[in-house]
């Protein structure tokens, strides 16, 4: 059983067969595929939580009654589990005196807009790798991390260090995320959180799934909520 992202990105809008036929175009042998979860039809955002092979692609909205919504998720090991599972995830500043500053994170890769929210993206958001901002979005500041690793993909309890490299107030509508950056966006009130942030500041990031019933943070492989599974 695979997890298949259309295209390898969070917002991929290829057809369940486009899917099917690309799989079965690198020999393998596919005897059935259903969708995984609802998503946006306009602009492939899924609903919920995104996970394949370990890599978290998008999360809900942690204001969304949506982020209770029951997950098919399968482990490591291959166990398989349905259970409702909570994102949490932080960004801590970190000033010249070693004092940390931890900021909450809303979302991952999720660009419908919410008021008061701090969301978080990397270059997997679509296929152009371009945050859209809303028209109507009130006051935005974008803050631009560089790993230290390069390394901008997402992972559960895997901690990102880095470095402010841009920091942008009033930005436009459009942002076009380079492969080696990670974008944080704040919206209203939650621009406040950021003001004491500057340019070469080291970050830390970090991202936990847990097992609502019991607070664990098991080692999961997949978490179907958004996109398709291919049997």
């Amino acid at each position: 059983l695979m997890c298949h992202k259309s295209q390898n990105i969070t917002n991929g809008k290829s057809t369940l067969n486009d899917q099917v036929n690309h799989e079965q175009k690198n020999g393998n042998n596919i005897i059935g595929a259903i969708n995984g979860d609802f998503f946006n039809m306009s602009n492939g955002i899924p609903v919920c939580s995104n996970l394949i092979n370990g890599e978290i692609f998008s999360t809900s909205l942690t204001r969304d009654e949506e982020v209770m919504r029951p997950c098919f998720t399968i482990f490591e090991n291959n166990r398989i589990d349905i259970d409702n599972y909570h994102f949490t995830g932080y960004i801590n500043l970190i000033d010249s005196n070693s004092y940390k500053t931890q900021i909450n994170i809303d979302s991952i890769n999720r660009s419908d807009y919410l008021e008061d929210t701090v969301n978080i993206f990397n270059c997997k958001d679509n296929e152009s790798s371009t945050i859209f901002l809303p028209d109507n979005k009130e006051d935005a500041t974008i803050i631009s991390i560089i790993p230290n690793n390069k390394n901008t993909s997402f992972y559960n309890k895997s901690l990102i260090s880095g470095k402010i490299k841009e920091i942008i107030n009033d930005p436009p509508n459009t942002y076009k995320i380079r492969n080696d950056e990670i974008i944080v966006i704040s919206y209203d009130k939650k621009k406040a959180l950021f003001n004491n942030a500057f340019l070469d500041m080291d970050v830390e990031i970090n991202f936990e799934i847990r097992k609502s019933s019991n607070y664990s943070t098991p080692k999961i492989k997949h978490l179907l909520t958004g996109h398709e599974f291919i049997l």
